[in-house]
């Protein structure tokens, strides 16, 4: 068994297979669910929240300056590559689905 990893190396060394720990975690969730976590755990922020489930995985994304997304009448936008994506609502809250 390796030694324990950062999440960084563990990231690295799994897309480079090259072995890991344990396999690298992503959390994804809505903003309602992630504040039911936050609540749940008495947490302050998103990365409090990370930390906790054990997330591998941040972001680094830089600011969209383009030309501005085109919107349509039944309610979708256009994605910076031109999907378009409507917000699903469901029980636990709201996300972008692909159209």
């Amino acid at each position: 068994m390796l030694p324990e990893m950062t999440s960084r190396e563990r990231v690295l060394s799994a897309c480079k297979r090259k072995g890991y720990d344990r396999i690298p975690i992503k959390h994804e969730g809505t903003p309602e669910i992630n504040q039911i976590i936050k609540e749940h755990f008495g947490l302050k922020n998103d990365e409090q929240m990370l930390i906790v489930l054990g997330d591998d995985f941040r972001y680094v994304e830089a600011e969209y300056i383009g030309l501005e997304l085109k919107r349509f009448l039944e309610g979708s936008i256009e994605g910076y590559i031109g999907v378009r994506y409507k917000y699903i609502q469901f029980e636990g809250g709201r996300y972008p689905e692909p159209v």
